[in-house]
């Protein structure tokens, strides 16, 4: 990342602009965009969050007909956008809000979030909650968490979702 893109006014670097840059990166959108066309064609029913708004509608646009919920989506139309597409695109804000989408069954972790003894644990419980309930004919439940090797702050984010997810006995692979 342009340090220079994700520091505060006191040159730290700071997670929110940190995001927003991430969400900016067409090769990583790129990338993005490859893998959830790849888990579309597998049949995938998709829930993709990220902590930009900007993100979700780059992504959005990216899929013509996908639904997409940010705070800005009137309380009354949430629901319609979460059953109107194999894919939904929502920031982690609202994802958290009670949607019940029985055949969702791959979660798409678009920005790096913290786990375990942080204040955003309850959403990654919340999001990986979506995926996991159960419902006949469903495939198993994914979770694709995307890792940003070269960025210390997000490899460490990432790491510790994974070191939540063994602790808490979730099966997940590395790939």
């Amino acid at each position: 990342a342009d340090e220079k893109l994700v520091q505060d006014r006191s040159k730290q670097r700071n997670l929110a602009m940190l995001r927003s840059w991430l969400a900016q990166n067409t090769e990583r959108n790129a990338a993005i965009s490859r893998r959830l066309t790849k888990a579309v064609a597998e049949g995938r029913t998709i829930y993709a969050l990220s902590h930009s708004v900007e993100h979700v509608k780059t992504l959005s646009a990216m899929f013509p007909g996908s639904g997409l919920i940010t705070g800005e989506t009137p309380s009354e139309e949430r629901l319609v956008e979460l059953n109107k597409s194999k894919i939904v695109f929502a920031t982690f804000g609202v994802a958290t809000e009670n949607y019940n989408r029985k055949d969702l069954d791959c979660l798409f972790m678009l920005t790096p979030l913290a786990a375990d003894g942080y204040a955003e644990a309850p959403q990654l419980r919340q999001a990986i909650g979506r995926v996991q309930r159960a419902a006949e004919g469903k495939k198993t439940p994914e979770v694709i968490i995307f890792l940003d090797r070269n960025i210390d702050e997000c490899r460490g984010l990432t790491y510790s979702v994974l070191n939540y997810l063994k602790s808490k006995n979730y099966p997940f692979r590395n790939s």
